[in-house]
């Protein structure tokens, strides 16, 4: 409401400040997760582009969305077959340092897009 009445009185600035303050107050600190988790349900579902949506929605609110990407990269690019964007999640998974505990999607990362490359 204080948002509201900022705008009422012509005040854009404050206008503004209070509708990020309520927007940030109105968002889960975990709606990243949740995005992620409902792109994982249509890809079981096999509702490939509502699993693109959902997974890029995720992008928005993670800090770190190493994983994402990762997993991105491999639904462009196992299931539909869209080389360039699967060469361009890869790169942003490789790109982004994961930890040593996912060495083994750095791997198969890496020699995804060296094959996508050639």
């Amino acid at each position: 409401y204080t948002a509201m009445s900022y705008k009422a009185l012509h005040d854009q600035e404050k206008a503004i400040e209070y509708l990020n303050k309520a927007v940030k107050s109105a968002i889960s600190s975990n709606v990243d997760s949740y995005y992620a988790e409902m792109g994982d349900s249509y890809d079981k579902l096999h509702r490939l582009n509502k699993a693109v949506n959902a997974y890029q929605k995720s992008l928005l609110y993670d800090s770190k969305p190493m994983i994402t990407y990762y997993v991105l990269a491999n639904l462009y690019d196992s299931e539909l077959k869209n080389k360039a964007m699967a060469a361009k999640y890869y790169r942003k998974y490789i790109k982004a340092s994961p930890p040593q505990k996912q060495n083994t999607y750095l791997t198969y990362a890496k020699s995804r897009l060296k094959e996508l490359s050639h």
